[in-house]
């Protein structure tokens, strides 16, 4: 039976939560206002779908921070009665889209129920050129400020000020670090001698480039993957459009090629660092 979680039971939830991949159980360790709901079979939770409410410039929504059922109930619609009763919700919220990460494994489900990615992250393979003057502030940037600066940017779809805790939280347990100067910011995974940037926010290219060799500076480390909005200002390379979030969106929603949501950088693990 699918229902809606309420403060007095969200707690028995969380042995499921915890197996759910994603930052789920993160974020509600750390007081985010998530909304979850969850099937049980007698008296067994099977089933779980939690989202967090937030608002940016395109409107208000619903991001998909976990979806789990356990191996022996799937196929079963489980999930699908947890999505619809979500989607009441979102009009209850007055919202107009969801989003969830994109998987391929995944990712036929959530198209199947109408889910597309309107727009991808670039993904870019370089080398760090040195320059061993480069400089950066290492984990010292306020959850606030990141998100700030997240929110000024055209296009990106986030976790409200409210979730930015267990954002920190999340990014850390995964293992990130988070860089930042004047001009540039920037969050990196260390996978042998290559730096995986799942987000890369610069005012210019010379910003983006500065806080690279920092990097290398920090690590020894001058090979690296970048991820950077699809249509965004920056250009270090050729490289490939990748998706990182599918969209479930009104038809009247403003929803255009320069969004996206970036769930790598709130603190899910890229696919290709396992």
């Amino acid at each position: 039976m699918a229902e809606k979680l309420t403060e007095t039971n969200m707690e028995e939830l969380l042995p499921l939560l915890q197996e759910c991949p994603g930052t789920a159980a993160t974020l509600y360790k750390s007081g985010a206002p998530l909304l979850m709901w969850g099937a049980r079979r007698e008296g067994e939770w099977v089933s779980v779908l939690a989202a967090l409410p937030t608002e940016c410039r395109k409107g208000k929504g619903f991001l998909i921070c976990g979806a789990y059922t356990r191996p022996q109930f799937r196929r079963q619609g489980e999930m699908i009665a947890l999505l619809d009763m979500a989607k009441k919700e979102l009009c209850a919220f007055g919202g107009s889209f969801l989003a969830v990460p994109f998987w391929p494994a995944d990712g036929p489900f959530w198209e199947k129920r109408g889910f597309a990615a309107p727009a991808g992250l670039h993904r870019v393979e370089l080398e760090i050129k040195p320059d061993l003057f480069a400089g950066a502030h290492q984990d010292t940037l306020p959850a606030k400020e990141l998100w700030r600066m997240r929110s000024e940017f055209p296009g990106y779809i986030g976790e409200g000020e409210n979730a930015y805790g267990g954002v920190y939280s999340a990014l850390y347990g995964a293992g990130a670090t988070i860089l930042h100067t004047e001009q540039a910011m920037g969050i990196y995974f260390k996978k042998g001698d290559t730096l995986y940037f799942p987000e890369l926010l610069a005012q210019n290219d010379r910003g983006a480039t500065k806080l690279l060799q920092a990097a290398r500076n920090i690590t020894g480390c001058f090979e690296a993957v970048v991820y950077m909005p699809a249509e965004g200002p920056l250009y270090l390379g050729q490289g490939r459009i990748v998706p990182s979030g599918l969209f479930s969106a009104d038809p009247g929603a403003d929803l255009s090629r320069d969004v996206y949501y970036n769930p790598f950088a709130a603190g899910f693990p890229l696919p290709e660092l396992g």
